[in-house]
């Protein structure tokens, strides 16, 4: 598995800004640098990719830096990456560069850097530029693009160009704490690169008072106008630094109308002329002009800054002198948004000799190509604003050293005196077509003059090798192709004449970006799942979505899903309940991202359960249940507490959806809350309030026994937590109230000391565990004898039975003895049942159907008979009701009756009225109907219905039914009528004849 060790270097920076290109640097064998300007605007970061391109999948690298630097280590010198820097700001995130390197290919292109170097050090001579460079060295090993019908020329290999290598590796001054020694190899080495007559200062020796500042004392007029980047990426608190830097520039010059003038035009998006040459005459106006000159801000167009130098700073009006030379210092810290190579090759073929000093991100590839020859002396680039002052010292000795050189020389007036342009002119009209992510087609006019081929260069802003199309000499179009998207390309179209090749035509374009993904729409489908979806976007071979969660606001670290290009609709799964989640969607184009689209959304939250409810309540306890918000809760958290918020307590439930919970308190409302407990965590509590009930009293107190001086009382428990009973009892008549208090467990007690005839109080309450006594229950006794029972009642008769109930004596009976007699037999004896003296009721069986009784219930004392209540009850019928005959044929006869309540069954009997032959059957208590069959055709039978009760049968109910007639003979008529309780039919035959 690949490892990557990563190291960030921040760099001490008052702001991001700006926008520029990515710059690799190899550090080491497997230690590589990436440097990139950073984005305008305010930024919350940056996020770098490094992936490896293989066809097995390998660990990619995701970090992320507030800086516009980064250092990977651990890369593999022969593994191509993909580097991509992203731009993240609040949820979004936006492509700034990317690029495809091996660490061989770096190395490589850094040794044909240094060997170019050398040789055209050697090769070019001294003085001004022109600001075309001879790069046949430099497009040795580019690849050429051929189109299929190409016009040759064996000159094309010698054709001339200037763009910049694939990769730059500025020369930079060292930082503070590098050694000096290097700083004066430096200097010395330039020094040697270009002899001047600069008088040299004294070197300080130790011990010695310090040296005179240096002061430039040529007699030598010159113009020198400073171009200062002013746009937002510089920053307030390095335009100051930016100020002092100038000011240190000014004071060594002699100035004044017959030496040195300096102007100065500050430039953004549009440039802005701060003071012209001839604007001040004397060194302390021109210092006092630069420490006040404000901050403009904006983007970096130095194209446009540098043409206005030469069609505004350059008129005779602005104080420029024809016959002295023209010195342009430009100063910027980022890539130009325009032109800029363009305009420089203008003003250097009008003579101005250009010196670019860089900063901090500024693209020195760029520079290089904007400043005049040699560029080793007049590019220069520093890590950051506070090192511009260790340059001061060293601008100025070079600065000095070539007005001196060049004071007696004339520089070309702005105008095309000896343009090159009017012997090989250059095409025009540059446009472009066809644009998309991928390709361009460029159209242009071809010149009036005949040209052999056609040179197309072009490469991306973000440091790729150059690459050329060469085309015949009446082409006038050309569509470039497998262009990476989304971004700046610098073109060049070069006419390659006979004998020479003419300037280029140049423009920049930048390509669209990949196709994104659209109207994406992210939804929760439940506590851990969300649904993405959007429109496919053409072309793209895969998506890739990362997402994480939003923790205040801040993005967590993401994670990455890809999916295949047919997929539309995906879930992401395992998310945290109730939490927003940024997703941020990339359509990938092999292994190109397209711009990101990103939204927000919230998982719903864990279900919590949908009521709850107290079904059963208590003074101790009180049962809690609840409907569950989802099927698959594992368990569930019951809280509860009085309303005061103390004594919190917790029950932990699994598998049930309810719960009893015990030791309460009597009369106390409690808060209860229930949540639902997934693995996931807890969901919202739902909530109710109950008050518990008061604590019950004992119930049916009662006297059972008195005998001698002690009375036995009971009583049924109020609550199984009873804890005691407290007894007590006092005379009514006068004396000691007397008390008793016996176990919770117990259910009756002893009173002692009791004396005859005297009525007692006796009252009894149930102490509880929380300190809570319930109400006292209370009766009367009376030791008195002689009262007899009251209120006789009879309820509840049946055929038979009766239950028979009483009011007792307010006095202790033995017993009831209780007779009853039945009032309708002629003949019937009494019967007695003998009754508890703590019973009130009694139940009477055995009795006759139908048969009204007398009840008599006398009391029975400890030394003699009471008094005595009566009553008289019924029982009720056996009697069956509305028999009839249903059916009958000559061999059957069916009959029906209503049924009778609290029976055993029927019998019902079917007699021949003629013969006296009978037959008998028993039916269930639920039959209402039953059939005879088998009998003699046209005979008269009686037909009985007797209802049967334990041994008891109920009366007889008949009917009189003949079966039907045989076959020819008449018909017979009946009519119906009661005789003794039974149906008797009057049967008349009439006289006919059978024909």
């Amino acid at each position: 598995m690949l490892c990557f060790l990563l190291s960030v270097f921040l760099l001490l920076s008052p702001g991001v800004y700006g926008q520029g290109r990515l710059k690799l640097t190899v550090l080491s064998e497997d230690r590589l640098q990436m440097k990139w300007k950073e984005a305008d605007g305010p930024v919350q970061g940056y996020k770098v990719r490094v992936k490896p391109i293989s066809e097995v999948p390998q660990p990619e690298l995701m970090l992320t830096t507030t800086r516009g630097r980064a250092t990977v280590a651990g890369l593999d010198s022969s593994q191509e990456y993909a580097l991509q820097v992203l731009v993240l700001n609040g949820t979004t995130e936006r492509l700034l560069a990317k690029r495809r390197f091996t660490m061989e290919g770096l190395r490589d292109e850094e040794m044909i850097r240094s060997g170019s170097r050398e040789q055209k050090k050697k090769m070019l001579p001294g003085g001004s530029g022109s600001g075309d460079l001879d790069v046949t060295e430099a497009l040795i090993g580019l690849p050429t693009v051929l189109y299929p019908d190409p016009t040759t020329n064996p000159a094309a290999a010698a054709i001339p160009t200037t763009e910049p290598p694939a990769i730059e590796t500025p020369s930079q001054l060292p930082d503070e704490g590098e050694n000096k020694e290097e700083q004066g190899t430096t200097q010395g080495k330039a020094a040697k690169e270009k002899p001047r007559k600069t008088p040299t200062p004294t070197q300080p020796v130790t011990g010695m008072s310090p040296r005179k500042p240096f002061e430039c004392e040529t007699d030598a007029a010159a113009d020198i106008v400073l171009l200062v980047d002013g746009s937002w990426s510089i920053g307030r608190t390095n335009f100051r630094r930016v100020r002092d830097f100038l000011e240190g520039l000014m004071t060594p010059f002699n100035i004044g109308p017959d030496h040195i003038q300096i102007g100065l035009t500050q430039y953004s998006g549009d440039p802005r002329t701060e003071w012209h040459l001839n604007n001040f005459t004397t060194k302390e106006q021109l210092l006092e002009a630069v420490r006040n000159f404000r901050y403009k801000g904006g983007n970096t167009f130095t194209g446009q800054a540098l043409l206005h130098v030469m069609e505004e700073n350059m008129r005779p009006e602005a104080g420029a002198r024809s016959a002295t030379p023209f010195f342009l210092v430009l100063l910027t810290d980022g890539k130009s948004q325009d032109d800029a190579i363009a305009a420089a090759d203008r003003l250097k073929n009008a003579g101005v000799e250009i010196i670019a000093v860089g900063v901090k991100n500024a693209d020195e590839a760029e520079l290089r190509q904007v400043a005049s020859e040699p560029v080793d002396l007049n590019v220069y680039n520093v890590n950051d604003f506070p090192l511009l002052s260790k340059l001061v010292s060293r601008l100025v000795h070079i600065l000095c050293g070539r007005i001196e050189d060049r004071g007696i020389s004339k520089r070309m007036e702005p105008g095309p005196t000896v343009d090159p342009a009017l012997s090989y002119p250059s095409p025009s009209d540059l446009r472009f077509s066809q644009l998309g992510s991928r390709e361009v087609k460029l159209h242009w006019t071809n010149p009036a003059e005949a040209v052999q081929q056609f040179r197309v260069v072009y490469h991306s802003a973000e440091g790729q090798r150059p690459q050329e199309v060469v085309l015949g000499g009446s082409e006038s179009t050309v569509l470039l192709e497998g262009l990476s998207s989304q971004t700046l390309y610098h073109v060049s179209i070069f006419p390659v004449y006979e004998n020479n090749v003419g300037l280029a035509l140049r423009g920049t374009v930048t390509t669209l970006p990949l196709a994104t993904p659209a109207n994406l729409e992210v939804t929760p489908s439940s506590y851990s799942t969300l649904q993405v979806s959007w429109g496919a976007a053409p072309g793209a071979t895969q998506y890739m979505i990362l997402y994480s969660a939003l923790s205040h606001g801040e993005p967590d670290d993401a994670k990455e899903e890809k999916f295949s290009a047919e997929q539309t609709v995906v879930e992401l799964t395992g998310l945290l309940p109730a939490t927003d989640y940024s997703v941020t969607l990339y359509a990938l184009y092999e292994d190109d991202p397209s711009d990101p689209v990103t939204a927000v959304a919230a998982t719903f939250p864990l279900p919590p359960p949908m009521s709850v409810e107290f079904p059963m309540v208590t003074h101790s306890m009180l049962k809690v249940s609840w409907v569950p918000g989802a099927g698959d809760v594992p368990s569930h958290r019951v809280t509860y507490s009085t309303n005061h918020g103390s004594d919190i307590k917790q029950v932990e439930v699994t598998g049930l959806n309810s719960v009893v919970v015990q030791n309460l308190s009597s009369l106390s409302r409690y808060l209860v809350s229930v949540q639902s407990k997934y693995p996931q965590g807890l969901s919202a509590a739902l909530t109710s309030n109950v008050t518990t009930l008061k604590v019950p009293s004992p119930s049916d107190l009662r006297v059972t026994n008195f005998s001698d001086s002690d009375i036995t009382v009971r009583w049924q428990a109020g609550a199984d937590d009873v804890v005691s009973y407290l007894i007590k009892w006092i005379s009514l008549s006068g004396g000691d109230l007397r008390q008793l208090r016996v176990s919770g467990e117990s259910e009756g007690a002893i009173l002692e000391g009791v004396e005859d005839d005297k009525e007692y109080q006796i009252s009894l309450s149930a102490l509880y565990g929380d300190g809570a006594q319930s109400e006292a229950v209370a009766i009367r006794y009376s030791t008195l004898s002689g009262g007899g029972p009251s209120s006789i009642s009879v309820t509840e008769e049946t055929a038979v039975s009766m239950v028979v109930s009483w009011v007792p004596p307010n006095a202790h009976v033995l017993k009831y003895r209780v007779t009853y007699t039945a009032l309708t037999a002629p003949e019937s004896q009494d019967s007695t049942v003998l009754v508890p003296g703590d019973e009130k009721r009694v139940v009477l069986e055995s009795l006759q159907p139908d048969t009204r009784y007398s009840i008599l219930v006398t009391a029975e004392y400890r030394n003699r008979e009471g008094g005595s209540g009566s009553a008289q009850g019924k029982t009720t019928s056996l009697r069956v009701s509305s028999v009839s005959v249903v059916r009958s044929d000559q061999s059957s006869i069916c009959v029906s009756w209503r049924p009778v309540s609290a029976v055993d069954g029927y019998r019902i009997v079917i007699q021949s009225v003629k013969d006296k032959q009978t037959k008998e059957e028993a039916v269930a208590e639920s039959s209402s109907s039953h059939c005879f069959t088998g009998l003699e055709p046209e005979t008269l039978y009686r037909i009985s219905v007797h209802s049967l009760l334990g041994s008891a049968e109920g009366a007889a109910v008949s009917i009189l039914h003949p079966t039907a007639t045989a076959p020819a003979r008449l018909p017979i008529h009946r009519r119906m009528y009661p005789i003794h309780n039974e149906v008797c039919p009057e049967v008349t035959i009439r006289n006919s004849i059978v024909k």
